[in-house]
Parts: C-alpha cells; sequence; structure tokens
C-alpha cells in the first residue's frame, strides 16, 4: 500500500492547530477584555494562576462556592481591590496592569490566593 505523504501532513499540521487554540484554565474566549473564571472553595482559589499582556483590560468572575473557608473577601493589593465573594454569586473584577510583573489575589486572611502573571504587551519589546 502505497502512503501518501501530504496525509500526513495533514494529520501534524490538525494536531499543531488543537495544540495551538488550547488556552489557559479558565479563559474564556471572545472580544473585549481577557476574561477567566475563578472559583474560591474551602481548597483555594482554582486557578491559582492567570496569565495576561501588560497594558490590556482583564477580567476576573470569581465565584465563592463554600461557606467555609476565609474566601469572604477577595484582595488585590497592588491594584487596591477589595470585594465581597457571596455564597454562589459571580462578582466581576476588572483592572489593567500597566507593567510586566506579578499580582497576587488572596483571601481577606492572606493565607490563600494566587497570581496575575502580567507579560509585556506583544509589539512592546
Amino acid at each position: 500500500m502505497r502512503t501518501m505523504p501530504w496525509a500526513a501532513c495533514l494529520i501534524v499540521a490538525a494536531g499543531l492547530a488543537t495544540a495551538c487554540s488550547r488556552e489557559d484554565p479558565g479563559w474564556e474566549s471572545g472580544h473585549g477584555p481577557r476574561t477567566f473564571r475563578l472559583s474560591v472553595s474551602e481548597q483555594g482559589f482554582t486557578p491559582t494562576r492567570v496569565e495576561t499582556w501588560a497594558g490590556q483590560p482583564l477580567t476576573l468572575l470569581v465565584t465563592r462556592t463554600s461557606e467555609s473557608g476565609c474566601a469572604r473577601q477577595i484582595l488585590i493589593p497592588d491594584a487596591g481591590i477589595t470585594r465581597e465573594l457571596p455564597v454562589n454569586r459571580e462578582v466581576r473584577i476588572t483592572l489593567v496592569p500597566e507593567r510586566p510583573g506579578s499580582i497576587r489575589y488572596t483571601c481577606c486572611e492572606e493565607m490563600d490566593g494566587g497570581r496575575i502573571v502580567v507579560q509585556e504587551s506583544p509589539g512592546t519589546g
């Protein structure tokens, strides 16, 4: 049986397209600000790492799923943000990280949380 090299190329191209289209956990595609869903349970925040670009709007959709734990609020000290987190209600937080680096988000007791990793915007380097 004779194999066709173009068929192999199509299979590889399809695999690469699938791999390149995968986004970060919690990321919602669409237009406008980059949007991530965060959930907060007795185990803490999920995901614990969010990646975005400097100078671009970022929206966090945060849902607390448990009465237990210290996550009655989310704090983002570097952005001056404190928000109440009612159980099973989505809270929308939008911010614009101005420069590359790391921004921490935590519970109200600063015991649990994660990081927003801000990368230099493409084309600015």
